[in-house]
């Protein structure tokens, strides 16, 4: 199942990243200036939601003249790439729908933001909101592994940590870098607190290595303004890297205590594990089994201790009778 869903997404990445050419076309302008509505030869760009999607061709233009803005090639192999490592690292979970109607568009402000210095809201606000709904959707769903509550304060945290930041030098960071925080806030803290540090921290990292290297480099003077959204957006992956266990702890099946009774500690030791041995998965134990006694009631072992007649018992009981 694993290979044939990279696969899929690998296709859904380069179909979505041929569309992602012409609104870079349309956005790749000056903060003064308004979104481009024409070809470079004044040709209106019309089709699907108002000429925003569709292919960088002009049906108005002479054939071999008809593209425009960047190669769509390019975009396509990009997003795919991108849509094929989310599909590995995610793997099978409803999350992942989420983050591959996020990937095209995060490739597209990488572009734009690198190509004018320039987040634009009609991108960053959308993005946010939208991370934040389809992720409550995604936390209805079973086998989700993540927490839709962290993902909210997340989001809210890394926005106003970058807020801060803005605050504190202006001119060192644009406020489009606050309102993409708020997305990736949402992204990173849906798995949990350390991947959002681990995020934040690399790309914060990542920018300013790149700025030292352009410094030094002497393409760059200390006052030149630098597109620090690419570094936001990469610096997720190492986020999602370190967090990458997150799954089997957050999003583990919740286990029938009948199951308990095949667990291989059980057989070992004929059905009455030592004391202090817990039969239970890896990464869970009594405290989050007893959490669901009030559904499935039962027992569980845990260490031995002495009643008040003097025998000990190696099991406690949770939850009403079945």
């Amino acid at each position: 199942m694993q290979p044939l869903l990279i696969v899929l997404a690998a296709a859904y990445g380069a179909a979505a990243g041929l569309l992602v050419p012409r609104p870079l076309y349309r956005l790749a302008v000056e903060p003064e200036e308004p979104w481009r509505g024409a070809c470079p030869r004044g040709h209106a760009l019309t089709g699907p939601a108002r000429g925003w999607l569709g292919p960088a061709r002009c049906a108005g233009c002479r054939d071999g003249e008809r593209g425009y803005g960047t190669g769509p090639v390019l975009a396509a192999v990009l997003t795919a790439l991108v849509c094929a490592g989310l599909a590995a690292a995610v793997g099978a979970r409803p999350e992942l729908a989420v983050w591959l109607l996020l990937a095209p568009l995060g490739v597209l402000l990488t572009a734009v933001d690198l190509a004018v210095n320039r987040l634009p809201d009609v991108l960053t606000l959308p993005m946010a909101g939208g991370a934040a709904a389809l992720l409550g959707a995604a936390a209805l769903l079973p086998h989700s592994a993540g927490s839709w509550p962290r993902a909210l304060l997340g989001g809210a945290v890394l926005g106003g940590a970058y807020l801060v930041l803005f605050l504190i030098s202006p001119s060192g960071m644009g406020f489009g870098d606050v309102k993409l925080a708020l997305t990736l806030g949402v992204a990173l803290g849906w798995y949990g607190w350390d991947v959002l540090f681990v995020g934040a921290l690399a790309g914060l990292l990542l920018g300013s290595c790149c700025a030292v290297g352009l410094v030094l480099t002497r393409r760059a003077g200390r006052r030149t303004a630098m597109a620090f959204g690419p570094f936001m957006i990469l610096g997720r992956a190492p986020g999602w890297c370190w967090g990458r266990s997150a799954p089997d702890d957050i999003g583990a099946r919740r286990a029938d205590p009948a199951e308990m009774h095949g667990h291989p500690l059980t057989k070992r030791y004929g059905g009455n594990p030592p004391s202090g041995r817990s039969v239970l998965p890896p990464r869970t134990g009594p405290l989050y089994f007893g959490l669901l006694g009030h559904k499935t009631g039962g027992t569980y072992p845990t260490r031995s201790a002495t009643k008040r007649d003097g025998t000990r018992s190696g099991t406690r009981s949770f939850g009403r009778p079945g």
